[in-house]
């Protein structure tokens, strides 16, 4: 009997690197008895589909072609695996998808989620916002928001999809190098589907640039002046330029914060790795130091802290004139 896969993410744990890998091994996908469900697709993702049901629920304009793909496929009896993957199905209540997809409620299923320590989830996750106009609150205001606290409920997450598809089997996994097959996401994932790898189609993922601390301030000061959708312009005019100090990676915590933040969920934590990964002697590695110098970092941050705001301001004001 054919099963249904769903790869839900979470945000920011390699998904567009899966995602694009899926989309250019098609070919093999077919060979291996996989369909990888192309209505609701944006790109290399279904976004375009959980992202309807997420906004529209019931009513959401893929539901008729969804459904007449998909039982074309199951009715075939072709395939052993269907499959969909968009990182937002982790951000929709489980029980609306179910509520919008109700044709999966009978059928064999299995969730594939990738989960990161909290501290750099959240870091992650908040810079994609900004970056994309989502969001234009400093990170500490985000930090005490109901969407931090919603997806960081790792356990809540799970417990939805495991009430909502009683029968699914929950496949999660740590989103750490050292966890992944042969030290990578890709091979990882086309692993879970127990796709042969020495057949995988590899290319250059384009990099997802984190914007640095100091882009962040800028973004966050044009904001009183520029609206969300127009930051995310800015924001790629600038990116294109190559500019020191532009992207950077775990940078809006101290060791000491992290630290401090981590512990919150030591409780819940010990819980959801008692209950998910009882095999594992340790569930998430513990912050560490950065490895360069934190007085390399600040001198280079002040040496590039102008040339940032200028590309910056430069940018804005280009976007300015195109609108006038």
């Amino acid at each position: 009997m054919t099963e249904v896969v769903i790869h839900i993410g979470t945000p920011k744990t390699g998904t567009t690197a899966i995602q694009q890998a899926l989309s250019e091994n098609e070919e093999l996908l077919d060979r291996e008895s996989i369909w990888f469900l192309k209505v609701g697709r944006h790109r290399a993702a279904h976004n375009d589909l959980a992202n309807a049901i997420l906004r529209h629920g019931k009513a959401h304009r893929f539901y008729d072609k969804f459904f007449e793909e998909f039982d074309k496929i199951m009715a075939s009896q072709k395939y052993r695996m269907v499959l969909l993957s968009s990182e937002i199905f982790s951000l929709i209540r489980p029980n609306r998808v179910l509520q919008c997809l109700p044709i999966l409620s009978d059928k064999p299923m299995k969730i594939i989620v990738y989960f990161r320590r909290q501290d750099q989830y959240v870091e992650a996750f908040y810079k994609q916002r900004l970056k994309n106009g989502r969001t234009v609150i400093p990170f500490s205001e985000f930090l005490e928001s109901r969407v931090c606290e919603r997806i960081t409920d790792y356990n809540g997450l799970l417990k939805g999809w495991s009430e909502s598809f009683p029968a699914a089997v929950i496949v999660p996994r740590v989103y750490q190098r050292i966890n992944f097959t042969d030290g990578d996401i890709v091979s990882d994932f086309f692993e879970l589907l127990s796709v042969n790898l020495s057949s995988l189609s590899r290319s250059d993922v384009e990099r997802n640039l984190s914007p640095s601390r100091d882009v962040i301030d800028i973004l966050l000061a044009l904001s009183a002046h520029f609206k969300g959708s127009d930051l995310r312009k800015i924001f790629r005019k600038a990116k294109g330029q190559n500019l020191p100090g532009f992207s950077a990676k775990e940078d809006l915590f101290t060791l000491a914060e992290r630290q401090l933040y981590c512990a919150k969920f030591d409780q819940t934590n010990k819980t959801f790795h008692q209950t998910y990964f009882p095999q594992k002697p340790e569930l998430f590695s513990p912050p560490a130091q950065a490895s360069r110098d934190q007085r390399a970092m600040l001198f280079e941050a002040d040496r590039n802290r102008p040339v940032l705001l200028t590309a910056l301001l430069k940018a804005a004001f280009d976007l300015k004139a195109e609108k006038n």
